[in-house]
């Protein structure tokens, strides 16, 4: 695939070619991602903390992790995993991730297996 710069066509926009400092991106699919993200209607939106997205994918992830904290043993929590990787890279020892970190979105359910007669109940984190 050939990889053309593009730029954005809206006024003001920094990767607008007339920007002073014009950013090209650095291909049509990235122009298109681009152009949802910034300037674009936001039909998606987080059933947990209502936040709008316009890139579906982006909305999926979002509500994955919506609400969750990341736990170091030292204490600290982190909104998002890469910041608790990030902190255990950068203070290393006596850091890493705590063992059983809580997410205050987290619900339970039940599911039931076995074979007949003989059910089975157990609980399970649903961690969307």
């Amino acid at each position: 695939m050939l990889r053309l710069p593009c730029y954005c066509c809206v006024q003001g926009c920094k990767n607008n070619i007339d920007h002073p400092r014009a950013r090209a991106l650095k291909d049509f699919r990235t122009l298109q991602t681009h152009y949802k993200r910034k300037h674009w209607h936001k039909p998606y939106r987080c059933r947990k903390c209502t936040k709008p997205f316009a890139v579906k994918g982006d909305w999926r992830t979002h509500e994955k992790n919506c609400g969750k904290l990341w736990h170091c043993i030292c204490g600290s929590d982190f909104k998002h995993k890469r910041s608790l990787k990030d902190h255990i890279r950068a203070f290393g020892k006596g850091h890493s991730p705590h063992p059983f970190h809580h997410s205050p979105f987290e619900e339970e359910k039940e599911c039931v297996s076995g074979s007949e007669g003989e059910e089975v109940i157990t609980r399970e984190s649903n961690a969307n």
